[in-house]
């Protein structure tokens, strides 16, 4: 199977462009971050440097089964990078990845944003079934902001990776075309059957702060694992919560 060629990809908050040997400056300096570098496979492995970077870079570039994009914000200004890997042509699926690098545009939507944009491309682009990634099991920030794409928990690999010598646990999360997770936004309410006052509903651990998620989602403190049979979404306008079994997908 012959996949379309990558495209820019233009969301609220950021676009999505193909990402080019130029790139590997900014690659680097993110990767040689500490704070960056502890969320990543790559704390184990020796520093980045232009060189080796470069190298890895043009590897993924050169590689038909897979997607590598830059995420800019809308000034042009490079703040991470997404892709998928291992795309499968015959069971319909691949692995996504995800780096936002400038610590400055953490927690602002803008790590969501790219992933929908990326989701959308998986589903309605590429024909893919399913889309799955590894988070480590200790970063709510980021679970969060997957369950919010329309990722589910699907269990924990313990141990699977080390970070700088420590074995961590890292949660397994997927989510699959017939989910409608990458498109939340047009959930209409089976109720008043109304879209426009529809918002997700994100579900954290007690004592996360989850002060600026509550502006634009209803926040629902509980355990981590979220199966396609909890709410997804909240009715702002009767006051219904709902979510994919209402939907007729579950």
């Amino acid at each position: 199977m012959t996949f379309p060629p990558i495209s820019t990809l233009d969301g609220p908050l950021v676009s999505l462009r193909p990402a080019t040997p130029a790139d590997v400056e900014y690659l680097v300096r993110w990767f040689n971050d500490p704070d960056v570098l502890h969320w990543l496979h790559l704390s184990e492995m020796p520093r980045p440097t232009l060189e080796s970077e470069s190298a890895r870079l043009e590897s993924h570039l050169r590689d038909p089964y897979r997607r590598s994009w830059m995420i800019d914000n809308h000034q042009g200004q490079p703040i991470g990078n997404v892709g998928l890997a291992a795309i499968d042509d015959v069971h319909f699926r691949a692995e996504l990845y995800i780096s936002v690098g400038e610590r400055a545009y953490w927690s602002g939507g803008y790590g969501t944003d790219a992933i929908r944009l990326v989701l959308r491309c998986a589903f309605e682009e590429l024909g893919l079934n399913r889309v799955f990634l590894i988070a480590d099991a200790d970063n709510p920030r980021a679970i969060r902001c997957y369950q919010k794409c329309g990722f589910v928990q699907e269990g924990v690999l313990r141990g699977h990776r080390l970070r700088f010598g420590e074995p961590i646990d890292m949660v397994m999360m997927s989510v699959l075309k017939g989910d409608l997770g990458y498109e939340k936004e047009a959930a209409p309410c089976p109720r008043c059957e109304q879209a426009d006052k529809v918002i997700p509903i994100i579900y954290g651990l007690p004592g996360e702060d989850l002060e600026q998620d509550a502006k634009n989602e209803k926040v629902v403190l509980a355990g981590c694992l979220v199966g396609p049979t909890d709410p997804a979404y909240y009715c702002k306008r009767c006051g219904m919560d709902f979510g994919l079994t209402h939907l007729g997908v579950a």
